[in-house]
């Protein structure tokens, strides 16, 4: 599976889509932890591989302490092949998260209160799914969702109409600190 996360999130930064503030860590010394900000939620770390091919399942760790960061990067760069890297980013709290399908078509955004990761798995259908039409622009709603939910979700949608790519899959979410952020994008 062709994932690309590094590259899916310069994209998105390139359209202009809010990003994590992304640091790319191809050796430990690359980090110097004293010049990283304080973050609320602590700090994510992602397997990255310089082809973007299979990036599924690798090591991959949220909310990790500041302090406890250069020792789970020390730990990761153990288990690291010759052909990865890592990102880190801040960690965060979801209200919900979304995965997106864009085909030329439609837009599919399935959603979940909290994080969607059981989605991403299969092993979940989400609390919510709006299926957008593109020719017709018309939005069909399924499931419960909340008013600043619905809010959100429109704002996505808005924001989606500069992406002109066919085929793509994207991952969003809205934090708890009423943020969006964009997170995975990849062509299909």
């Amino acid at each position: 599976m062709r994932t690309n996360r590094y590259s899916g999130l310069l994209k998105l930064k390139e359209l202009g889509l809010p990003i994590p503030n992304v640091v790319k860590v191809d050796a430990i010394n690359d980090i110097n932890i004293f010049k990283l900000p304080e973050t609320e939620f602590g700090w994510t770390i992602r397997t990255c591989k310089y082809n973007g091919i299979n990036e599924i399942g690798l090591f991959y760790k949220n909310y990790i302490p500041k302090d406890e960061l250069k020792n789970v990067l020390n730990l990761a760069f153990k288990l690291k092949k010759t052909d990865e890297f890592y990102i880190i980013y801040p960690s965060w709290e979801f209200i919900f998260s979304c995965n997106i399908v864009i085909d030329s078509n439609q837009i599919i955004l399935e959603g979940k209160y909290g994080s969607q990761k059981t989605i991403s798995k299969g092993k979940d259908t989400g609390d919510f799914r709006i299926i957008f039409d593109k020719n017709n622009r018309k939005k069909m709603l399924v499931g419960n969702v909340k008013p600043i939910i619905m809010g959100a979700i429109q704002r996505i949608l808005n924001l989606l109409e500069i992406i002109n790519n066919v085929n793509s899959y994207l991952e969003v979410c809205l934090t708890t600190k009423n943020k969006l952020i964009f997170y995975e994008f990849w062509n299909l």
